[in-house]
């Protein structure tokens, strides 16, 4: 089990160092206490050394290498998106795991039977992160109806997320219908058109920019019906008026002001601006 030098890392950030443990070395075994309370757990379908092997396995089958704006060289990203909204979400996403990785170090150090800490490098936790950010699905998949994790908090359900082996290799198409079925002991995908034999089997991930895309999944989607670009207006001064936020506070509460507009192909000049 975990100690208390692991607490301040975020439940996402222990499903990346899985990830890394699981595939590069073999000293590390699945933590059934990591895993949801599946009712076929008792009989070892979940969680316990039964599924070591598929989900190591899992871990070594993911793609070596990603193409989102992280795995980039620094200095071409932050020349290629110097000015853009995804410059700072990008900067914000190696921040973050920067100073996950620096408390994994040190709760490694700490508790060196907990975890293998000398597989841990930031190479290879920027490929975890690369991995999850554009594999992952949303937390709730994981958990069968009427059931909820007692070890996470509503917050934690929503930033931690799961894997899925297999669906998780369907390409995104905007025009796909597709749903999601939670059953007691399966995840069920299942496509509200016919498809014809042969035709490539998508999922849709959802109305997202090519902002969004790139960032996550490390592709664009040219002439994209949902793309936007994200405006943030300010004063001059903004930045360094003390009294701004509360301005800010009061001018959305009267609805003065919307603090994030969006640009569109069907909306280019939202009336705000």
């Amino acid at each position: 089990a975990l100690g208390p030098s692991f607490s301040g890392l975020e439940s996402r950030t222990m499903l990346f160092a899985e990830l890394v443990a699981l595939r590069f070395t073999d000293e590390y075994h699945w933590r059934a206490e990591s895993t949801e309370k599946m009712p076929s757990e008792e009989e070892g379908a979940v969680g316990g050394r039964s599924e070591d092997a598929e989900w190591r396995a899992y871990a070594r089958a993911l793609p070596a290498e990603y193409d989102d704006p992280l795995q980039w060289p620094q200095d071409q990203a932050d020349e290629l998106l110097r000015g853009t909204n995804l410059a700072a979400a990008t900067s914000h996403r190696r921040g973050w795991l920067r100073r996950q990785f620096r408390l994994l170090e040190s709760a490694c150090a700490e508790e060196p039977a907990a975890l293998p800490g000398h597989v841990f490098t930031w190479e290879r936790m920027l490929w975890a992160q690369s991995a999850f950010s554009s594999r992952g699905f949303p937390h709730f998949l994981a958990v069968p109806p009427g059931v909820r994790a007692a070890s996470l908090t509503p917050a934690d359900e929503a930033a931690v997320g799961c894997m899925v082996p297999a669906l998780d290799i369907l390409n995104h198409d905007a025009a796909a219908r597709v749903r999601w079925e939670r059953r007691s002991d399966r995840l069920c995908f299942v496509t509200e058109e016919a498809l014809p034999a042969g035709a490539e089997v998508c999922n849709n991930y959802g109305p997202k920019s090519n902002e969004e895309l790139l960032l996550c999944f490390g592709f664009v989607v040219p002439s994209n019906p949902s793309d936007a670009a994200a405006v943030t207006l300010s004063a001059p001064g903004a930045d360094t008026d003390p009294l701004a936020p509360l301005r800010r506070r009061v001018a959305r509460a009267a609805s003065l002001i919307r603090p994030r507009m969006y640009i569109t192909k069907d909306d280019p000049l939202p009336a705000e601006l």
